[in-house]
């Protein structure tokens, strides 16, 4: 039930995010629009793959529950880090392209 509600908050987070910058995205072609969208939910996926799996993996390891919780959350913060950046390339070569 978790996941679905999940699944669920991340459509409407994304439809929030696209019509919060309507007037951007009209600026693109519909080609550029969908390589965005194709990137966003990209890098979102893996995102959550790398934070789910290679977190577990990786606190699995500590035995010590303050480390542990201490160890995801610099995870959480680098892989946010991580994709934020990425995007923001991503949007950043689309739109020179669109220049």
């Amino acid at each position: 039930m978790g996941d679905l509600i999940n699944l669920i908050l991340l459509v409407l987070f994304t439809g929030y995010i696209c019509y919060k910058n309507k007037h951007k995205i009209t600026y693109l072609s519909p080609a550029q629009a969908f390589g965005i969208i194709v990137a966003f939910i990209g890098i979102t996926t893996i995102s959550g793959l790398v934070l789910y799996y290679g977190g577990q993996w990786l606190v699995s390891y500590i035995h010590m529950p303050i480390l542990a919780f201490v160890v995801k959350i610099a995870i959480i913060i680098i892989v946010i880090t991580l994709a934020s950046l990425g995007l923001h390339a991503i949007i950043l070569a689309f739109g020179k392209k669109h220049d």
